[in-house]
């Protein structure tokens, strides 16, 4: 069975606070000025490097008492907003393990969320953190990304109460904290405060020599040093071994990196060999443990007649000593330099030795972290001596992980990590390219990538294995393109063909593969074996986690939707939700959502359906692009069959919006074509025609599995438009639609095109032709109970069950409960809906689209957070609009607004 890896596992030991030494003077003035400030919202600890900030800091959490503190050292690979937040995330959860989980989420969602929809999500989930804690961002210094910084930047503008955020830098921030500085809701340390007193060098030596010094010795070195923390410890370090102390400190001066280049010369030529030779091996390393080490140090010759001692007993030794090495866990496992000292080993390094023994260092520390499952800093490595071939059979080994747990910006990650033409020569990576096609709903595009693709497997090195493996895949996307196609016979001959060859760990493209087959079946009338195609799962697959399962029950619900088996899509939904809660997997439980809610939606629990449609729209970028665009559709159905056009609006406004922003026009499409059935709901028929007009040519059909069907829509324009044309050609495109359905055995849109056919010969006075054509509509839609699907055809349609005469019973029942369904929704009852004509004379100023937007949702008693998550705009955006209200129409509050709206008719009860 194949290896799965974990793609990109944090580094913990990034969140462990750096423990203090024993040998170390207490900054007592500074202690005390920090703790008569703790009750701020920030601390900024600004000064060069080597003058005791992180110290400081650590000495100050140390005396803390009652607030709970998390550390998270930062570096250069933290430069993007997605690893950043999985860090920050990462700390904040040390202290609250549940915390934040809407955020987390988002991170490893389908499609990367803005910077801004994750900031605001963020916040508000800090805001509702039950207690104060303190947070700690070491080294910000080495963050360049403008996104990580204007995500800092808004947190301390919109801090939480409960936040106390600490950064530590060499440099100022490249953001402003003015108005932080003016209203004294931080606290500074700068160089001037960190800084050594005489009397604070006096008591440092002591604790490190051993013996008083003169004072004469310590106004020296306060003026040689200048109160630098690293330089008297460097300095410290080299007396130990002088005799002649006084000529020693007369004898450094100049910049404190001349004096830190002196000193290290000093401290090195007294270590033993091996001691310098563990020093300068390992400065390559961003951290390192004792077998790391060890794989390091066999790359160089041993020119002593002893053998080198293990790392680990360096690693003691070096941390008895205090040379400037960090403990980075309380096991005493991991550990780094002093990043002021790394960096002055670094140079000496490439100063001493060759660019072959330096590679060799690379590819050791590369091969020792790729073994041991640290990827990331293994690509590091890989790549800093030019080893493509290496970082491409470690992103391989990931693949199944990667795909297995929908890790979409994680791949993109990786992928973009090699250059265009290095891409090209290795398959698993061009493999992973054209899955992110499929992710983004490219189709189109993916015919000549499985083509590159293929022409690469001709090409490679791989075993046949492996080349079968890839060719399993592929057969997986061929035969999603043949169904999109009508192509059953051979989209099932490809999705066979997945089966056998996909390696057995790949468990989400297998699922896929059987997905395509049971659908290819399905096509072909065969339901019993496209049912057999996906339960099989259960007894044939190696993988059976609780992901695995809700998957395959998933797959199953587009089965039971295309037949017009609603009671069976409610189980497998209802099962695929509790396993994906369970799991932890939103992708899927969306999934579920969406077909549970469209069972509710047509058996007319509109409050039900609304609540799992909202479930996904309330989250985009946690569901996958089909599920969500469906998902948006559904739910402003839902609003506007329930008298709530103007939040039907909103929500596919919303949803255009966001395939706009994420670059997917095939959706973008699908969601333009649902405005133009909400518009024709809604009575707007030239709106709605100007859609229609321009889809000339037709698009050709293909497999149909949503809540709509566009073709459809294009019908109802035509009949609604009522001229001969129009009806000609809404009969024409019938009885094509008719023969498609009936040989794809799609019964839930046979339904409805032989439903729209009755209203057809209706209206043309064919009355027993269209009795006909309902009964047999009828006949297809009550096993499943479907009762929506005829409602929201009109009052025409119920004229025509009004009239129906009915064999039997229960179909009598059936039909009853249609016509009662629309008896509920003519109902007079208390709805409010945006007046197309307000009256805004009375005001100090007109409200704007928006602010009537939010006016409406307010009115409707929704919270700030709600209105933010329907109009997916920022919180402190709603509530800015709010003020905006209240201010325009001179009231204090929500009541008086909504009911001052109605009363100068801006809004209507």
């Amino acid at each position: 069975m194949d290896q799965v890896f974990e793609p990109s596992p944090l580094i913990r030991t990034k969140l462990y606070r750096p423990q203090v030494h024993r040998d170390l003077v207490e900054r007592t003035s500074l202690l005390e000025r920090l703790n008569s400030r703790h009750h701020q919202p920030f601390l900024l600890v600004s000064a060069p490097a080597g003058f005791g900030k992180t110290t400081l800091v650590n000495q100050w959490l140390d005396r803390a008492t009652g607030t709970a503190a998390t550390w998270l050292s930062l570096d250069e690979n933290d430069n993007n907003l997605i690893v950043f937040l999985n860090y920050f995330l990462a700390a904040i959860q040390t202290i609250f393990p549940k915390g934040c989980s809407t955020t987390q989420n988002l991170l490893a969602a389908p499609h990367t969320p803005s910077p801004d929809y994750l900031t605001s999500t963020l916040i508000n989930e800090i805001n509702d953190l039950p207690e104060e804690f303190l947070l700690v961002l070491d080294d910000y210094h080495l963050l360049t990304d403008q996104d990580i910084h204007q995500f800092v930047s808004t947190l301390l503008q919109h801090a939480p109460p409960c936040l106390h955020l600490v950064i530590i830098s060499r440099h100022d921030l490249p953001f402003s904290v003015s108005r932080l500085r003016a209203t004294q809701r931080m606290t500074e340390v700068r160089l001037a405060d960190l800084r050594f007193t005489p009397e604070e060098i006096q008591a440092y030596l002591k604790l490190s020599l051993g013996v008083d010094v003169s004072p004469e010795t310590v106004s020296v070195l306060a003026k040689r040093t200048e109160g630098w923390a690293v330089g008297l410890g460097m300095a410290c370090l080299a007396l130990r071994e002088q005799d002649d102390r006084a000529g020693f400190i007369d004898a450094f001066h100049g910049t404190h990196r001349y004096i830190m280049e002196y000193l290290i010369d000093e401290v090195l030529s007294h270590q033993p060999q091996r001691i310098q030779i563990f020093l300068l091996s390992t400065a390559i390393l961003d951290r390192f443990c004792g077998p790391l080490c060890d794989a390091l140090l066999e790359t160089i010759p041993n020119s002593d007649d002893h053998e080198q001692p293990a790392s680990r007993e360096i690693l003691a030794q070096l941390a008895r000593d205090n040379l400037f090495i960090v403990p980075l866990d309380h096991h005493g496992e991991w550990f780094r330099y002093h990043h002021l000292f790394k960096e002055l080993l670094w140079h000496k390094l490439k100063a001493e030795i060759s660019p072959a023994q330096q590679a060799a260092l690379q590819t050791a520390a590369a091969t020792w972290l790729d073994q041991n499952d640290f990827a990331e800093e293994a690509l590091r490595h890989y790549f800093a001596v030019n080893d493509t071939a290496a970082a491409a059979r470690l992103v391989a080994r990931q693949r199944s992980t990667l795909l297995n747990q929908t890790q979409w910006p994680l791949m993109e990650q990786r992928l973009h990590q090699f250059s265009p033409d290095i891409l090209d020569q290795y398959p698993n990576l061009l493999m992973l390219k054209t899955w992110l096609l499929y992710h983004r709903s490219k189709y189109p595009e993916l015919p000549a990538a499985l083509q590159q693709l293929e022409t690469a497997l001709e090409q490679s090195s791989l075993t046949s294995e492996e080349i079968d493996h890839l060719q399993g895949e592929i057969s997986t996307l061929r035969s999603i393109l043949y169904l999109l196609a009508v192509d059953p016979k051979s989209a099932v001959a490809h999705a066979r063909h997945a089966i056998e060859q996909t390696r057995r760990a790949l468990w989400m493209v297998r699922i896929l593969a059987r997905l395509c087959l049971a659908i290819g079946l399905q096509m072909m009338g065969d339901l019993n074996q496209a049912y057999a195609a996906i339960y099989r799962g259960f007894k044939e697959e190696e993988v059976q986690s609780t992901r695995f399962k809700g998957a395959l029950l998933v797959t199953v619900c587009f089965v039971h939707w295309m037949v017009a088996d609603l009671q069976d899509m409610a189980q497998a939904a209802k099962q695929s939700i509790k396993l994906s809660q369970e799991d932890g997997s939103p992708y899927i439980l969306n999934w579920g959502h969406f077909y549970l809610g469209l069972v509710y939606y047509q058996q007319n629990d509109l409050t039900a359906a609304e609540q799992h449609f909202a479930a996904v729209v309330q989250q985009p970028y946690l569901a996958n692009g089909d599920c969500y665009a469906y998902s948006a559709c559904a739910l402003a159905l839902n609003h506007q069959v329930q008298g709530r056009p103007s939040e039907a609006k909103m929500v596919l406004e919303a949803a255009a919006a966001f395939f706009l922003a994420t670059g997917n026009t095939t959706l973008m499409a699908l969601i333009q074509a649902f405005q133009a059935e909400v518009a024709l709901q809604q009575g707007q028929v030239a709106a709605a025609s100007q859609w229609a007009a321009h889809l000339d040519p037709l698009p050709p059909f293909t497999m149909i599995y949503g809540v709509f069907w566009p073709h459809l829509t294009l019908v109802k324009i035509w009949l609604a438009q009522d001229t001969p044309t129009s009806r000609q050609q809404a009969s024409d495109l019938l009885q094509k639609a008719q023969e498609f359905v009936e040989t794809t055995h799609n019964t839930r849109f046979l339904i409805e095109v032989l439903a729209l056919q009755a209203l057809f010969h209706d209206a043309q006075g064919e009355s027993q032709t269209s009795a006909e054509l309902l009964e047999q509509a009828l006949a297809l839609a009550q096993p499943g109970g479907f009762i929506r699907l005829f409602v929201d055809l009109g009052p025409k349609i119920a004229h025509l069950l009004t009239t129906f005469q009915t064999n039997g019973t229960g179909s009598r029942r059936y039909v009853d409960q249609i016509l009662a369904a629309f008896a509920s929704q003519s109902d007079t009852e208390t709805k409010i809906v945006l007046d197309p004509r307000p009256s805004a004379t009375q005001l100090i100023e007109p409200l704007t689209n928006r602010e009537q937007e939010v006016l409406v949702l307010l009115a409707h008693r929704l919270t700030n957070k709600e209105i933010a998550e329907r109009l997916v705009i920022a919180p402190t955006t709603v509530r800015q609009h709010t003020i905006h209200i209240y201010q325009k129409l001179a009231v204090n509050g929500r009541r008086q607004a909504v009911s001052k709206a109605i009363s100068l008719g801006i809004i209507q009860r």
